[in-house]
């Protein structure tokens, strides 16, 4: 019985190893896409990264189901470094993008205020034009 959870173990615990070696690809493919991408990519190299934690997060479940207590800190450990690779990541995408919305209104507000100084310049003008006509 022991060596069969043993076995089982194992096994769940490659499937684990496999599951962070592609939340780990995502993870940095969010990174560089931060660095070098627009918004479209980052929020599709994003959902990635959840889907890919959510996968992680399962597939340690799983594992630690065959585990003896005394096994399951060290597990724990292992998880949790991840969780903190997770946000660390979460929280990199989330400044980008509230930077990249402040820049976007910032960029309207210039717009609108140019626009605004132009109608008011045009008035001016046909002000004038008109004070000339009389």
């Amino acid at each position: 019985m022991r060596k069969q959870r043993n076995k089982m173990a194992e096994e769940a615990k490659n499937i684990r190893q496999t599951a962070k070696g592609r939340f780990t690809r995502k993870r940095n493919e969010l990174i560089k896409s931060i660095e070098i991408s627009g918004i479209e990519i980052i929020e599709s190299n994003y959902t990635s990264l959840v889907e890919a934690w959510s996968i992680v997060e399962s597939k340690h479940d799983l594992y630690t189901m065959y585990l003896e207590d005394e096994e399951i800190e060290v597990a724990d450990e292992w998880i949790t470094n991840l969780q903190d690779l997770f946000a660390e990541a979460k929280k990199l995408k989330i400044t980008y993008v509230n930077n990249i919305t402040a820049i976007e209104a910032k960029e309207r507000a210039e717009a609108e205020h140019r626009e605004l100084q132009k109608r008011e310049r045009e008035q001016i003008q046909r002000m004038i034009d008109q004070s000339l006509i009389k």
